[in-house]
C-alpha cells in the first residue's frame, strides 16, 4: 500500500489580507493557528527557520487523498511528528518512518 504525504501552501511567509493583497506572515499569525500549549515549540521552529505546517494540522493521505493520520505539527524534511491526534494516527506515522517528539520534553536539538 502506498501513502502520499500532503503538501502545504507554497506561500510559507505570506497570508492574504482582507483587501486581497498578500502581506507578510508574522510569528503571531502562525501562533494563532495552534493551541497555546504548542506556542513554545512553534516559537522554536520559527526561530530556527524550520519548515513545518504553519496554518493547519499535519497529515498523511492515502492514494485516494483521504486523510489517514493527523497531528498538530510535522516536519516533512526530518520525518518528525508532534502530538498525533490519536493512537491510530500515531501508529500510521510510525509505520511511515516518522519519529514522534513529545510536547512535554520537546528539545529543539532533537531537530536541528
Amino acid at each position: 500500500m502506498q501513502f502520499g504525504l500532503s503538501q502545504f501552501d507554497i506561500r510559507l511567509n505570506a497570508i492574504p489580507s482582507q483587501s486581497g493583497t498578500i502581506k507578510e506572515e508574522t510569528n503571531e499569525d502562525v501562533l494563532n493557528n495552534f493551541d497555546p500549549s504548542l506556542a513554545p515549540i512553534v516559537n522554536e521552529l520559527l526561530a530556527h527557520n524550520i519548515v513545518f505546517n504553519r496554518d493547519s494540522s499535519f497529515y498523511l493521505e492515502d492514494e485516494n487523498g483521504a486523510i489517514i493520520a493527523e497531528a498538530a505539527l510535522g516536519i516533512i524534511s526530518k520525518k518528525i511528528v508532534i502530538d498525533p491526534f490519536d493512537d491510530d494516527s500515531r501508529m500510521r506515522f510510525i509505520e511511515k518512518g516518522y519519529k514522534e517528539l513529545n510536547i512535554t520534553n520537546f528539545n529543539i536539538n532533537d531537530i536541528i
